[in-house]
Parts: structure tokens; sequence; C-alpha cells
């Protein structure tokens, strides 16, 4: 079960998505293009059904303990492209978990979802120099210069390094979150250990499961 929640990132099997990332790559994310380019964007499908084995019977749980192991690997890919010396791709890299069938959900379902997981794996790891995001389905969203985003046809959760300069602007109205942000770096602490007790490096759905991660995070929130 670990291989299958913990895949290897592959390209996204949704073309209406490889459509949308187009889209806001060329009007809206000027990051977009050079993740491509050092081949550091990925995208990784999960059906409903397999996030719910995950989960013990709840999605949602399912898609916070794999964004977790994704969120992970994310980290030990990004420290090795620094030791390597590839800072632009440590800089750029960004993982996105695909919820597949989640394009006939209603945008309340959709948005439910992901909100628990996205809260809170922004609440552990922004101090590791991490952004989360989250898009679902018929979500209606402006720009910061105002423009409407176009709608995404999936639902799905996104991580990625953060830009110390640029994203506490993102997060103007999270005053919180924009001063973690301001101040991350990833010195590889084990941010899950201190907040769960549960080792981040050994991170699979079926222990953070067992150990009821979910619930043990939403207790300290």
């Amino acid at each position: 079960m670990r291989d299958r929640h913990s895949r290897e990132a592959r390209r996204s099997e949704s073309a209406a998505l490889h459509g949308f990332v187009d889209d806001i790559s060329s009007q809206f994310c000027p990051f977009i293009a050079p993740a491509q380019k050092h081949q550091v964007l990925s995208f990784s499908d999960y059906t409903a059904d397999e996030l719910a084995d995950a989960g013990r019977g709840d999605v949602t749980a399912g898609l916070l303990y794999v964004g977790i192991v994704h969120t992970e690997r994310l980290r030990r890919r990004r420290t090795a492209l620094r030791s390597s010396g590839q800072f632009t791709a440590a800089s750029l890299i960004c993982d996105n978990i695909v919820v597949l069938g989640s394009e006939t959900a209603s945008w309340r379902a959709a948005k439910d979802l992901v909100d628990w997981p996205h809260y809170l794996l922004k609440s552990v790891y922004s101090e590791s120099e991490l952004m989360f995001g989250k898009f679902w389905t018929e979500e209606v969203s402006t720009s910061l210069d105002g423009r409407t985003i176009p709608t995404t046809p999936a639902t799905f959760l996104s991580i990625r390094s953060a830009v110390r300069l640029r994203d506490p602007e993102l997060l103007r109205e999270q005053a919180e979150f924009a001063a973690v942000i301001r101040e991350a770096s990833d010195d590889g602490q084990d941010v899950l250990l201190r907040r769960v007790q549960v080792a981040g490096a050994d991170a699979t759905p079926e222990l953070l499961a067992d150990r009821d991660c979910m619930n043990a995070l939403k207790a300290t929130m």
C-alpha cells in the first residue's frame, strides 16, 4: 500500500487540467514554465476510492495523509537539489495532488474535501518554507490585480517552495501565515514529529491513520 500512496509523481492524465495549467502559466503565473523546463512540476492522480482507502474510509483524511507523504518527499527532493547546486530548480519545485472524479462534484463538496487538508498542511509546514494551494471545481477567484482566474476542471492540492519576498503579499489577509513565510527556512527539522509524534521521514498513510493524525492535528489548531 505504501507504493500506491507514495507513488512517483507523474503527469496527470486529465487533458482538461493540462489546458488549465497552460492558461494559468500564460496569463497569471510566471513560474510554471520555468518549473516545467527544470522538470520540477509534477501532478499525481488519486481516485476517491484510493484516498478513502488511505483514510480508513474517510476521503478527506486520506487526502491529508497523501498530502503529508508528498510534502515530505518534496522536501527531500528540494534538499537534494540544493545540495547539488540546483538552486533555481529547488526554488521552483511544485507537486500537485489531483482528485480524479471531482469534476462532477458540487463546488461545496469539492471545497469541503480540500479545506481541512490544506489548512493542516500549511499549519504544519509553512515554517519549512512551503506554500500550499487549494483549487476546486467551480471556484470563483481573482488575481491580485483584479482579473478573473479561469475555473479549474479538477480539484487538487498544490505544494511548492515559498518565495519569501513575494508570497506574503498573497497571504495579505492571513497575517499569521504571512509572518511565518517571511521567516521560513527548511533545515530538515521534523515539524511533523513535533506536532503528532510521527517522524516525517517514516510517514505513510497507514501509520498516519493508525495514529489518527488528522484529529491530532486538528486538536492543536
